[in-house]
């Protein structure tokens, strides 16, 4: 009985091992694992290395902004050089239409065309630096074709019967116009040789660079323009007045200026050589470093020069000259030299 009794029942011993588990302490509430727990969380809140990871992920985003930046400028780019290049397509196209309508219209019968077509040539060259060259071409031949100097007219005191009426045309005249006001005549060569242009019109233009050898001036009225550096190789300035025009440096080379009125000129540096200066009239005229070599200027009053740095030789002169005070002519020849030409 004893032995049974001491036995304990399995329901008690079920109950005492369930009690038993629920008196086990819990392995989460563990001091010392909390404890760990929490250093670690420290450890990371405090982690210097923050501040260093930071700014490697701001690093990145400044890198990755900068390349989406600099695509969006290159795709940018892309389309302004397109644009661009469509732009100057267009103005090419544009420039080369105006080109063409005026090399159409100085084919026209109309006076009145034609003049339109050198006055639009005109503007394209103010407008083209790259075409100007062209249009100043173009203009100079149109001059040569239709006021060409005949062959069979004698450069000579006959000049005036290089054209048919004696004087030239408003087309020719306003293409002369136009090569005066040239924006860079120092760079824009124009050749205007063996060229009727009697009884122009040339006021306040530069005639700098514009090639006018063996060509025909007579009676042209000339009036505060510049000439300077200019070669007037064989031309007839026969009855035309100038007024004020800058002729310094300029050759006069087999050039007549038989009757010719010259009023407050500057012809310093000029050079007259074996040409004609008969009865020319000489009126506050400058000259200084001026040469004078085998020219005829019989019944020339020169009375008003300072002849003090002119170099005078072999003039064909006579009684009818009229010399400065005090000076002394150096010998004289009984005809007009031939000039060189100017070199």
């Amino acid at each position: 009985m004893t032995g049974v009794n001491s036995a304990t029942p399995p329901r008690r011993r079920r109950l005492a091992r369930v009690s038993a588990g629920l008196n086990r302490p819990d392995e989460q509430s563990d001091p010392s694992r909390i404890s760990k727990v929490g250093n670690t969380i420290g450890k990371a809140v405090t982690w210097d290395g923050w501040l260093k990871l930071g700014a490697v992920v701001t690093a990145v985003g400044v890198l990755v902004g900068f390349w989406f930046t600099d695509h969006s400028l290159q795709a940018t780019n892309r389309q302004i050089e397109a644009s661009n290049r469509q732009l100057v397509l267009a103005q090419q196209t544009e420039i080369t239409d105006r080109l063409a309508k005026a090399v159409e219209e100085l084919d026209n019968q109309g006076l009145d065309a034609r003049m339109g077509g050198i006055y639009l040539l005109g503007q394209l060259a103010h407008d083209s630096i790259e075409n100007r060259s062209v249009a100043f071409e173009i203009i100079g031949a149109y001059v040569r074709t239709h006021a060409a100097y005949p062959a069979e007219v004698p450069r000579q005191m006959d000049s005036y019967k290089c054209n048919s009426d004696g004087k030239i045309t408003p087309d020719i005249q306003a293409a002369l116009t136009v090569i005066g006001h040239r924006d860079s005549p120092a760079e824009e060569p124009v050749d205007l040789s063996e060229t009727c242009l009697n009884y122009a019109q040339l006021m306040n233009l530069d005639f700098r660079n514009v090639d006018l050898t063996r060509s025909g001036l007579m009676n042209a009225e000339i009036k505060a323009s510049t000439f300077v550096g200019s070669r007037f190789q064989d031309v007839s300035f026969v009855g035309a007045r100038t007024t004020d025009t800058d002729f310094r440096n300029a050759c006069f080379a087999g050039t007549i200026l038989t009757y010719t009125s010259l009023t407050g000129d500057d012809l310093r540096g000029a050079t007259f050589d074996g040409g004609y200066l008969k009865r020319t009239g000489l009126t506050n005229v400058k000259v200084g470093s001026t040469t004078l070599h085998a020219m005829d200027i019989r019944q020339t009053d020169l009375t008003g020069l300072d002849m003090s740095q002119v170099t005078v030789q072999d003039l064909f002169a006579n009684d009818e000259n009229h010399w400065p005070p005090g000076f002394t002519p150096p010998p004289l020849t009984d005809r007009a030299g031939i000039a060189p030409g100017c070199q």
